[in-house]
Protein backbone atom coordinates (compact mmCIF):
# COMPACT_ATOMS: atom_id res chain seq x y z
CA UNK A 1 0.00 0.00 0.00
CA UNK A 2 1.12 3.56 -0.62
CA UNK A 3 0.66 6.60 1.63
CA UNK A 4 1.51 9.72 -0.36
CA UNK A 5 0.21 11.69 -3.33
CA UNK A 6 3.12 10.26 -5.34
CA UNK A 7 1.39 6.86 -5.51
CA UNK A 8 0.92 5.57 -9.03
CA UNK A 9 -2.63 5.70 -10.37
CA UNK A 10 -3.83 7.36 -7.17
CA UNK A 11 -3.87 4.13 -5.14
CA UNK A 12 -3.35 5.90 -1.83
CA UNK A 13 -3.99 3.41 0.98
CA UNK A 14 -5.32 0.71 -1.36
CA UNK A 15 -4.09 -2.78 -0.56
CA UNK A 16 -2.04 -3.95 -3.52
CA UNK A 17 -2.70 -7.45 -4.84
CA UNK A 18 -0.89 -7.50 -8.18
CA UNK A 19 2.71 -8.47 -8.97
CA UNK A 20 5.18 -5.61 -9.20
CA UNK A 21 8.83 -6.49 -9.75
CA UNK A 22 8.35 -10.25 -9.96
CA UNK A 23 7.19 -12.04 -13.07
CA UNK A 24 4.61 -14.18 -11.28
CA UNK A 25 0.99 -15.21 -11.52
CA UNK A 26 0.43 -16.28 -7.90
CA UNK A 27 -1.93 -13.44 -7.06
CA UNK A 28 -4.90 -13.74 -4.67
CA UNK A 29 -8.33 -14.32 -6.15
CA UNK A 30 -9.64 -11.31 -4.20
CA UNK A 31 -8.11 -8.07 -2.97
CA UNK A 32 -6.06 -9.79 -0.26
CA UNK A 33 -4.96 -13.27 0.79
CA UNK A 34 -7.76 -14.87 2.80
CA UNK A 35 -6.97 -18.56 3.25
CA UNK A 36 -5.33 -21.56 1.65
CA UNK A 37 -2.57 -24.16 2.04
CA UNK A 38 0.68 -22.82 3.47
CA UNK A 39 2.55 -23.28 0.18
CA UNK A 40 -0.09 -21.37 -1.80
CA UNK A 41 -0.25 -18.52 0.73
CA UNK A 42 3.56 -18.29 0.74
CA UNK A 43 3.70 -18.09 -3.07
CA UNK A 44 0.96 -15.44 -3.19
CA UNK A 45 2.67 -13.34 -0.51
CA UNK A 46 6.03 -13.53 -2.29
CA UNK A 47 4.37 -12.47 -5.54
CA UNK A 48 2.56 -9.40 -4.20
CA UNK A 49 5.02 -8.29 -1.49
CA UNK A 50 8.07 -7.75 -3.71
CA UNK A 51 7.21 -4.13 -4.44
CA UNK A 52 9.41 -1.61 -6.20
CA UNK A 53 11.67 0.16 -3.70
CA UNK A 54 13.43 3.51 -3.64
CA UNK A 55 11.24 5.46 -1.19
CA UNK A 56 13.20 8.13 0.67
CA UNK A 57 10.65 9.12 3.33
CA UNK A 58 9.12 5.93 4.68
CA UNK A 59 5.68 6.39 6.25
CA UNK A 60 4.46 2.93 7.31
CA UNK A 61 2.16 4.26 10.04
CA UNK A 62 0.42 6.69 7.69
CA UNK A 63 0.18 4.00 5.02
CA UNK A 64 -1.51 1.68 7.53
CA UNK A 65 -3.85 4.42 8.74
CA UNK A 66 -4.81 5.35 5.17
CA UNK A 67 -5.45 1.70 4.30
CA UNK A 68 -7.61 1.10 7.36
CA UNK A 69 -9.49 4.41 7.44
CA UNK A 70 -9.40 6.22 4.10
CA UNK A 71 -9.63 3.60 1.35
CA UNK A 72 -13.12 2.45 0.34
CA UNK A 73 -11.32 -0.02 -1.93
CA UNK A 74 -10.39 -2.02 1.20
CA UNK A 75 -14.00 -2.29 2.41
CA UNK A 76 -14.52 -5.63 4.16
CA UNK A 77 -10.93 -6.06 5.26
CA UNK A 78 -11.64 -5.04 8.87
CA UNK A 79 -13.79 -7.58 10.74
CA UNK A 80 -15.06 -7.19 14.30
CA UNK A 81 -14.15 -10.78 15.21
CA UNK A 82 -10.59 -10.66 13.84
CA UNK A 83 -7.26 -9.63 15.34
CA UNK A 84 -5.57 -6.70 13.56
CA UNK A 85 -1.89 -7.51 13.01
CA UNK A 86 0.24 -4.74 11.53
CA UNK A 87 3.65 -5.91 10.25
CA UNK A 88 6.22 -3.21 9.50
CA UNK A 89 9.38 -4.09 7.55
CA UNK A 90 11.67 -1.13 6.84
CA UNK A 91 15.34 -0.15 6.94
CA UNK A 92 14.55 3.38 8.16
CA UNK A 93 12.53 4.96 10.94
CA UNK A 94 8.91 6.00 10.39
CA UNK A 95 8.46 9.56 9.05
CA UNK A 96 4.67 9.64 8.89
CA UNK A 97 2.64 12.81 8.54
CA UNK A 98 -1.02 12.48 9.53
CA UNK A 99 -3.47 12.56 6.60
CA UNK A 100 -1.10 13.93 4.00
CA UNK A 101 -3.10 15.00 0.98
CA UNK A 102 -2.73 15.26 -2.82
CA UNK A 103 -0.82 18.26 -4.07
CA UNK A 104 0.75 19.17 -0.75
CA UNK A 105 4.28 18.17 -1.71
CA UNK A 106 4.54 16.89 1.87
CA UNK A 107 7.67 14.85 1.22
CA UNK A 108 9.66 17.92 0.21
CA UNK A 109 8.87 20.39 3.01
CA UNK A 110 12.06 21.60 4.75
CA UNK A 111 12.06 20.68 8.42
CA UNK A 112 8.90 18.59 8.16
CA UNK A 113 7.84 17.25 11.59
CA UNK A 114 6.36 13.77 11.81
CA UNK A 115 3.04 13.27 13.57
CA UNK A 116 2.99 11.69 17.08
CA UNK A 117 3.30 7.91 17.09
CA UNK A 118 0.64 7.74 19.81
CA UNK A 119 -1.92 9.29 17.44
CA UNK A 120 -1.49 6.38 15.05
CA UNK A 121 -1.57 3.72 17.75
CA UNK A 122 -4.69 5.26 19.29
CA UNK A 123 -6.34 5.24 15.85
CA UNK A 124 -5.62 1.53 15.40
CA UNK A 125 -7.00 0.74 18.85
CA UNK A 126 -10.07 2.90 18.29
CA UNK A 127 -10.75 1.06 15.04
CA UNK A 128 -10.73 -2.31 16.82
CA UNK A 129 -12.32 -1.14 20.07
CA UNK A 130 -9.65 -2.56 22.41
CA UNK A 131 -5.86 -2.63 22.65
CA UNK A 132 -5.99 -6.42 23.03
CA UNK A 133 -7.27 -6.68 19.45
CA UNK A 134 -4.18 -5.02 17.93
CA UNK A 135 -0.73 -6.60 17.43
CA UNK A 136 2.34 -4.79 16.11
CA UNK A 137 5.18 -6.80 14.53
CA UNK A 138 8.31 -4.91 13.51
CA UNK A 139 11.36 -5.92 11.49
CA UNK A 140 13.50 -2.79 11.53
CA UNK A 141 16.52 -1.16 13.14
CA UNK A 142 17.44 -0.75 16.78
CA UNK A 143 16.15 2.11 18.88
CA UNK A 144 19.31 4.23 19.03
CA UNK A 145 22.06 2.56 16.95
CA UNK A 146 22.53 1.88 13.26
CA UNK A 147 23.69 -1.54 12.10
CA UNK A 148 27.21 -2.35 13.30
CA UNK A 149 30.09 -2.63 10.86
CA UNK A 150 30.11 -6.00 9.16
CA UNK A 151 26.37 -6.55 9.47
CA UNK A 152 24.52 -8.25 6.63
CA UNK A 153 22.71 -4.99 5.84
CA UNK A 154 24.79 -2.03 7.14
CA UNK A 155 22.36 0.61 5.84
CA UNK A 156 19.59 -0.12 8.37
CA UNK A 157 19.01 3.05 10.41
CA UNK A 158 17.94 3.30 14.03
CA UNK A 159 14.18 3.56 14.52
CA UNK A 160 13.14 5.29 17.77
CA UNK A 161 9.60 6.06 16.54
CA UNK A 162 8.92 2.44 15.64
CA UNK A 163 10.28 1.32 19.02
CA UNK A 164 7.91 3.79 20.64
CA UNK A 165 5.10 2.04 18.78
CA UNK A 166 6.34 -1.29 20.14
CA UNK A 167 6.23 0.10 23.69
CA UNK A 168 2.68 1.37 23.24
CA UNK A 169 1.49 -1.98 21.90
CA UNK A 170 3.25 -4.19 24.48
CA UNK A 171 2.69 -6.97 25.36
CA UNK A 172 0.93 -7.41 21.98
CA UNK A 173 4.11 -6.53 20.13
CA UNK A 174 7.21 -8.17 18.71
CA UNK A 175 10.41 -6.68 17.27
CA UNK A 176 13.40 -8.21 15.50
CA UNK A 177 16.54 -6.46 14.29
CA UNK A 178 16.57 -6.11 10.51
CA UNK A 179 20.38 -6.00 10.65
CA UNK A 180 20.42 -9.77 11.23
CA UNK A 181 18.66 -10.56 7.93
CA UNK A 182 17.64 -14.03 9.12
CA UNK A 183 13.93 -13.84 9.78
CA UNK A 184 13.08 -17.53 10.26
CA UNK A 185 13.33 -17.60 14.06
CA UNK A 186 12.00 -14.04 14.54
CA UNK A 187 8.88 -14.71 12.47
CA UNK A 188 8.25 -17.91 14.41
CA UNK A 189 8.52 -15.92 17.64
CA UNK A 190 6.19 -13.25 16.23
CA UNK A 191 3.67 -15.98 15.44
CA UNK A 192 3.76 -17.02 19.09
CA UNK A 193 2.82 -13.45 20.10
CA UNK A 194 -0.01 -13.43 17.55
CA UNK A 195 -1.34 -16.81 18.71
CA UNK A 196 -1.29 -15.65 22.34
CA UNK A 197 -3.17 -12.50 21.36
CA UNK A 198 -5.72 -14.59 19.49
CA UNK A 199 -6.23 -16.77 22.56
CA UNK A 200 -6.84 -13.64 24.67
CA UNK A 201 -8.97 -11.87 22.06
CA UNK A 202 -11.88 -10.07 23.74
CA UNK A 203 -15.07 -11.13 21.98
CA UNK A 204 -17.09 -8.10 20.75
CA UNK A 205 -20.34 -7.67 22.67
Amino acid sequence: MCSSDLCGQGHRGDLQHGPDRLNCSDVPAGKWIETGPVAAVSAQFTCIASMDGGEFAEQPLEAARAALYDSSYNSGFIRTDALLVIVIVTDEDDQSVWQVGPGTGELFWPGLTSSPVSDYYDAFVQLKGAAERVVIVGLHGEETDDCPAGAEDPVVANAPRLHELQSLAAPNAYWSDLCDEDFTAPLAAALDVIETSCANFPVPQ
